[in-house]
């Protein structure tokens, strides 16, 4: 009796239960109450026990409430985890996560059986944006190439539909615009992108030449830039191999010639020196492999002869370079001639 009613005020709930089952029990073995005397100990001790598992109810309804709540807040910041797991604004998402995480640990417990399932699940949202976040490199390449992609497919579908668009113009000058504003993508895929894009857009000015006439990409237009291109490289080759067939072959003659050529650029209004022509003719070469790489990818024999005739000529002027280094009193530094990719390799946006 006297344990009972000491056992009243404990909050040790689980441990003080199980002593007052036992007690009850241990009461009950002593069999019906006869007198007086038994029946208030009798209810002494029901008094006991039931303030005792009164406190014990009123506890545990103000337990659940606070689980209740605890779990709310922790269901929000998983909520909130699951969101930043699939971000790409990298820095703001990462700082945010790790604030969740700290927010999480303030907050109290929740119901046993809740507590192991609501963890999972935010640390299953927090390690897919770290392990994302580890990746974020190779993510940001792989959403930029996707990007490329789709601009390519766009660009495929208006050079093989059947039917001509009434605003063909505008597309296509808003997609070469994508294209050519899109970021760098360092990566072997991007070759391949590359070549389906000029494919497309090559295959398109051949199939509807006449959308596009009067604009940058008139295929008609183009040409005369490629002859034009062609032409001045070719009159540079001759020059130079014209040069080349007078210029001095023995030991002799070639010193005198350095000679004349010294004292010529240190005269008042001296021609210019043989260095001084290979370094404007190396730059006349980069400059006319620039624009031809501009020009935008056309196909049909005649530019397909131009595309020859012009590395042709860049072979010719870049050998020429390279014979003059091995001639001349130093060294000038030359671009290599570049094949020309068919026609063209990066077109840039223009008025269409």
């Amino acid at each position: 009796m006297e344990e009972a009613e000491s056992l009243v005020e404990s909050k040790d709930w689980a441990r003080t239960a199980a002593r007052f089952q036992q007690l009850q029990v241990e009461w009950q073995a002593f069999g019906r109450t006869v007198s007086e005397q038994d029946r208030a100990l009798a209810q002494r001790f029901r008094a006991a026990s039931n303030a005792f598992f009164s406190s014990r109810r009123e506890d545990l309804t103000d337990r659940k409430k606070v689980w209740t709540s605890n779990l709310e807040k922790k269901e929000a910041l998983c909520a909130r985890a699951e969101q930043l797991s699939a971000s790409t604004e990298w820095d703001s998402a990462a700082t945010e996560m790790k604030r969740l995480q700290a927010e999480w640990k303030t907050i109290g417990p929740v119901r046993k059986n809740k507590s192991e399932v609501v963890w999972a699940r935010f640390r299953k949202a927090a390690d897919l944006f770290f392990e994302r976040y580890h990746h974020r490199h190779e993510i940001g390449l792989a959403t930029k190439l996707a990007e490329r992609e789709a601009v390519v497919v766009d660009l495929e579908a208006l050079a093989t539909a059947e039917d001509v668009p009434a605003d063909l113009r505008d597309q296509v000058q808003h997609l070469r615009t994508t294209w050519s504003r899109s970021a760098p993508v360092p990566v072997p895929g991007m070759k391949g992108l590359q070549d389906r894009w000029h494919v497309a857009l090559g295959a398109l000015l051949s199939k509807r030449p006449e959308a596009f006439a009067g604009t940058d990409l008139d295929p008609v237009a183009v040409v005369q830039k490629m002859e034009k291109l062609v032409l001045r490289l070719e009159a540079l080759a001759a020059d130079q191999e014209r040069a080349m067939e007078s210029a001095p072959k023995s030991q002799a003659e070639l010193l005198a010639a350095k000679l004349r050529s010294a004292f010529a650029n240190n005269a008042m209004g001296g021609r210019p020196s043989d260095e001084s022509k290979a370094r404007s003719a190396a730059d006349a070469l980069k400059d006319a492999q620039a624009a031809w790489h501009r020009l935008p990818p056309i196909d049909g024999p005649e530019a397909r002869g131009y595309s020859v005739r012009f590395r042709e000529a860049c072979r010719r002027v870049n050998d020429h370079g390279r014979r003059h280094q091995s001639h001349g009193p130093s060294p000038v530094s030359r671009p290599q001639a570049e094949p020309a990719r068919r026609h063209e390799p990066n077109p840039e946006p223009a008025a269409v």
